[in-house]
């Protein structure tokens, strides 16, 4: 048997006693889980809550109490990737507390190796996974068997590629427009080195595009801030810039006052260790400008920055686009 789970981190609240524990296991689970379990327990339901108890003795709460869950949103972009915010958002809810999970049903439950025990609390894997905007989705397979038993890699293998879809990796596929092209994106933002060439050799003659974020592009004492620059294969472009040469549209160029030849000034981010952030500038040579209706302005080129491509004011920015 195959049990979903759905696990994140959070905050439970006893709001009677001002009591909390600030980071705890939150997990969604339905009545395939608590078939695990080696005492049978009941399955939460809708505002439910099963709670660990270590949680139960921290903040004085027994059966019948409410608690106060503030569960952390996970996104699907990594934490390390450029511009995911460092602090996730949170959503709040009550969950009346049906049970005390002891040592015997899964009290203790953690995938890590650790001696203390977890804080752990159990909820509907369906409504967290509605509350969080992850309907459908999980990030935890737990494969029951025996004790001594371990589930066969090959077999276990050819389940997974039974089943497995574009989404579950985070690949959107669609088409641009009214052309014959298509684009693949990544819900993580950037597509890692090992799926991009599993794309390319399943699909020849696609062409790789990089963008990000521009801090300011200048020429002289003119500046255009926050735009987006894009990478692409000569294929993509339909013309090749050199090394140091840079093709930009008749926006930017009127806006900075720029022609062929001119060196324009570009400023960006470059992430280090430790999520820090250092503005580096790099100078590019003007090679064309393409006019406002070419193919080329495709503002799908951005990917889905969390924080940023929802924003109601990103949709008002002018944006210049760049190619090198």
């Amino acid at each position: 048997m195959i049990v979903p789970a759905l696990q994140t981190e959070g905050i439970v609240i006893n709001a009677e006693k001002d009591l909390k524990i600030n980071r705890v296991n939150i997990t969604g689970i339905d009545i395939r889980f608590t078939r695990l379990w080696t005492k049978a327990g009941q399955n939460p339901g809708e505002d439910e809550a099963i709670i660990s108890r270590n949680i139960a003795e921290r903040l004085n709460i027994q059966s019948g109490d409410e608690i106060l869950l503030k569960i952390r949103k996970p996104g699907r972009a990594p934490q390390n990737a450029p511009f995911v915010a460092e602090k996730q958002p949170s959503v709040s809810l009550r969950f009346k507390v049906i049970g005390i999970a002891d040592d015997r049903n899964l009290g203790r439950f953690s995938l890590k190796k650790n001696q203390a025990a977890p804080f752990n609390v159990f909820i509907s894997l369906d409504q967290m996974a509605r509350k969080l905007d992850l309907a459908g989705l999980s990030n935890m397979l737990l494969i029951a068997g025996e004790e001594d038993t371990k589930p066969d890699p090959v077999i276990t293998d050819s389940l997974i590629k039974a089943v497995w879809k574009t989404e579950d990796a985070g690949i959107n596929i669609h088409k641009i427009g009214e052309t014959s092209e298509y684009e693949i994106t990544s819900d993580r933002i950037f597509i890692d080195d090992k799926t991009s060439e599993a794309i390319l050799n399943t699909i020849p003659g696609g062409n790789k595009i990089f963008t990000y974020l521009a801090n300011s592009i200048s020429f002289k004492n003119r500046s255009a801030p926050y735009s987006f620059i894009t990478a692409a294969d000569t294929g993509f472009l339909r013309q090749s810039p050199g090394p140091g040469e840079i093709i930009i549209n008749r926006w930017l160029a009127d806006d900075l006052e720029v022609k062929p030849g001119d060196l324009l000034k570009l400023r960006f981010y470059r992430m280090g260790p430790l999520r820090t952030l250092k503005e580096i500038g790099v100078s590019f040579s003007v090679k064309s400008i393409v006019p406002m209706n070419s193919s080329l302005e495709d503002r799908t080129l951005m990917p889905q920055f969390p924080g940023m491509s929802e924003a109601g004011s990103c949709r008002n920015w002018r944006l210049a686009l760049l190619l090198i």
